[in-house]
């Protein structure tokens, strides 16, 4: 199993993630940049590290100083074009990249029969290769497409025996071991979800999965707020009355910052909401400061001054507030990781 920690794990630090998933016996990894890359590889010294890959999905321009980079701290690009091919095999002192291959859809990266055309030429002096590709529609277990590019893959690798390959995905994950190959990456099955899979076989296994996050504050005070009465910077005021919890979270951890020049209604554009002891709740973004701010809550007698409280703590919250905010699961994990997001 591969685990991709694009863009920084969603935000939640590929150092730590990825350090954390190599005790649990992870070795394959899928980062966006060069710079992340460097920044695990830095994160696993004192690892085995020789025992693991770190591969980079969007490796930039091949030049000789980001080739003699990868190559020193043992990055290995993911290649999508016969010109990086080429450009990768004349400069790198490494044999080992991977491929990326379109299977059952026409999208970024290599058909079969342009693989099978390198064999002969660019790829012979590349030793060990990997091949990735993506299923067209892993979501629909039913499609065609998805066993048009298993077979695609299969092809591949009677004249790959040698190589890796990798088709499924998180979603992939659930279509059954025939899609598996060498390797399934998992991405936001990490961050303890199947994305927009909503089959009853999804539903079923992520109840299985153990939810990795909590965001916990306190909280400092509560007031009843009128409308009219300034409450924030530049005296901002409210459209209307509101109940503030005031919680020990403010734009420092990603809250938006209200724009001081108005006086618009209690809710942000972005909602911002809170399920607070199942209580829903909403931010009130013109008393955001930088360590604190105020939640418009019905009742104050549900909540105590200095008392602990989690504003994420299970998959069902986080599925609420996707759902009341209309963000993605992985969006959310972003909001979450400035916030003060950790690891339970």
């Amino acid at each position: 199993m591969a685990c991709v920690l694009k863009h920084n794990a969603c935000g939640l630090g590929v150092e730590t993630l990825g350090s954390f998933l190599y005790s649990l016996g992870c070795r394959s990894f899928y980062v966006c940049s060069v710079e992340e890359g460097q920044k695990l590889a830095e994160a696993l010294k004192g690892t085995q590290k020789s025992q693991s890959f770190i591969w980079v999905l969007s490796p930039g321009p091949l030049t000789r100083k980001s080739v003699e980079t990868m190559d020193s701290s043992g990055l290995f690009p993911v290649l999508s074009s016969t010109e990086s091919v080429i450009a990768y095999r004349q400069l790198s002192l490494s044999s080992s990249c991977a491929l990326r291959m379109r299977v059952g859809h026409n999208t970024l990266g290599f058909s079969v029969s342009e693989l099978l055309a390198l064999a002969t030429s660019s790829l012979q002096t590349l030793s060990d290769l990997t091949f990735l590709a993506h299923l067209p529609n892993a979501e629909e277990a039913q499609d065609k497409r998805n066993a048009q590019a298993l077979q695609e893959c299969l092809i591949l690798k009677k004249h790959f025996p040698q190589a890796r390959f990798s088709l499924s995905a998180t979603a992939g994950a659930l279509l059954g071991q025939q899609f598996f190959l060498d390797e399934v990456r998992i991405g936001v099955g990490v961050m303890g979800a199947l994305g927009s899979v909503h089959s009853q076989q999804a539903s079923d296994f992520q109840e299985k999965l153990s939810f990795p996050f909590r965001l916990q504050t306190y909280i400092m005070n509560k007031r009843s707020l009128r409308k009219d009465e300034a409450v924030g910077y530049g005296c901002r005021t409210l459209s209307r009355n509101a109940s503030g919890v005031f919680i020990g979270i403010g734009y420092a951890n990603g809250l938006p910052i209200h724009d001081m020049r108005s006086n618009d209604a209690i809710l942000a554009q972005e909602k911002n909401t809170f399920f607070i002891k199942s209580h829903h709740c909403e931010l009130i973004p013109q008393t955001v400061s930088m360590y604190f701010s105020a939640m418009h809550v019905q009742n104050f007698d549900d909540f105590s001054i200095n008392e602990e409280i989690d504003i994420i703590s299970d998959r069902k919250n986080m599925l609420k507030i996707c759902n009341a905010e209309g963000v993605s699961y992985s969006a959310l994990v972003q909001r979450m990781s400035r916030a003060g997001v950790y690891f339970v």
